[in-house]
């Protein structure tokens, strides 16, 4: 996963617990966590990713986890964020904190049919940060579900770190593309 992100923005390490495709088991366990209401599957997912990566160290600079956020609208939709439910599973794990400093500004469209261009355009702009000043220096595990062209979380990070500038970045999500 760290080839799909070098250039784009620095960051420390990333991965992915499992390879998705639209064909394979783990889109089943996807789409049922989405749309299908699965809090909980998604909070044992969480656990199963913090399990994996635990005992390789890649958690042990951490200073917390931030979920992908959600507008608002779309979380009342579907009654809560799936990576922040990702995101606390992996806590009970790690015992590291689940941050909330990041936040969806705006709509976006679906980007499970879009191109990379229309997921970049479709994704500028959408988060901000709230309390910036509480990141500084830390080292923040950004958390999604699944990682396709990365446009998702390169938003994320660039508003990261553009509103603070001391913050190191990493990633992990569940699944990722190939």
């Amino acid at each position: 996963m760290c080839q799909r992100f070098i250039g784009r923005f620095p960051f420390v390490r990333a991965t992915g617990i499992f390879f998705y495709s639209r064909d394979n088991d783990l889109s089943v366990l996807m789409h049922d966590l989405k749309y299908h209401r699965y809090r909980g599957l998604a909070r044992y997912l969480g656990e199963v990713a913090a399990t994996e990566v635990f005992p390789s160290g890649f958690l042990s600079d951490i200073d917390g986890l931030m979920p992908v956020p959600m507008h608002f609208m779309k979380r009342a939709r579907r009654g809560y964020n799936q990576t922040e439910e990702i995101s606390k599973g992996m806590s009970l794990i790690c015992g590291l904190p689940v941050l909330n400093n990041l936040q969806a500004s705006r709509r976006h469209n679906t980007q499970t049919k879009m191109t990379l261009e229309e997921r970049q355009k479709n994704t500028a702009g959408i988060f901000r940060v709230d309390r910036p000043g509480e990141l500084d220096g830390k080292h923040i595990l950004l958390v999604d579900d699944v990682c396709t062209t990365g446009s998702t979380l390169t938003s994320a990070a660039d508003i990261l770190l553009a509103a603070c500038p001391g913050v190191k970045l990493s990633m992990l999500t569940l699944g990722v593309t190939f």
